[in-house]
């Protein structure tokens, strides 16, 4: 059963776990009523390590993802990204996207990427392709709520606001001094971005979170109260 660099932090909590897909995750923290006010109200964390995480590199980078996951990824400015239902692409730069999918899924988009590699093989070096899946060496931290875009602010000096920073975004920047994507996308009508980084970083960003954010009223969600949004 694969754990994530949170998983101690939030057995402190007492944290109750569930299963999903080969994965430990959070499903609760607190009361249902609590989360599901501090998501709806206030701002919420929640460990999202469990999701997917690829990164696919190369001037043709775009065309493989395109041809592979039938996404239409090469059209994509940089920053922009979009949601197949299953899973999302991002374009962070001209030649690397960010692919994010739910826990488990990874495996099936590599495959899909990996077969139309071997069948598309690339004739020069400016074509070649980097393929890396990089769910086990991250943390992935979920904040959630009408306040998340002002404990973002505190923690890092991009503007969050939707005109700069729209739903499907993504951006590489320094969040409490430490290299992270950050992701926008929303969960329904609810503000939800992820901070995406190195496993190493997960425990200090979710406690400096947590002391930037006490005046908003942040406060740790499990993955059911999550559920209980999208029902």
């Amino acid at each position: 059963m694969k754990r994530s660099p949170l998983h101690p932090t939030l057995q402190s909590l007492s944290a109750q776990f569930t299963d999903q897909n080969g994965w430990q995750v959070p499903d609760s923290i607190s009361s249902l009523e609590s989360e599901l006010t501090a998501l709806l109200e206030y701002v919420a964390l929640t460990d999202l390590s469990a999701s997917g995480r690829i990164t696919v590199e190369g001037q043709q980078a775009g065309a493989v993802i395109q041809s592979a996951l039938h996404v239409d990824a090469p059209t994509l400015t940089i920053n922009a990204g979009i949601d197949s239902g299953s899973f999302s692409v991002y374009r962070l730069r001209k030649d690397l996207f960010f692919i994010h999918t739910a826990p488990g899924q990874e495996d099936t988009i590599l495959q899909s990427l990996d077969e139309n590699i071997r069948v598309h093989p690339r004739s020069s070096v400016s074509d070649l392709i980097t393929i890396t899946d990089i769910t086990h060496g991250s943390a992935e931290i979920g904040i959630f709520g009408p306040s998340s875009p002002e404990l973002l602010s505190r923690l890092c000096s991009l503007d969050f606001h939707d005109s700069t920073f729209p739903n499907l975004t993504a951006k590489q920047s320094s969040v409490a001094k430490t290299p992270q994507i950050i992701l926008h996308h929303d969960l329904g009508n609810i503000r939800a971005y992820s901070l995406i980084g190195d496993r190493s970083f997960g425990v200090y960003l979710w406690e400096t979170a947590l002391k930037a954010g006490k005046d908003l009223g942040v406060a740790p969600v499990g993955t059911k109260a999550l559920r209980a949004l999208m029902q």
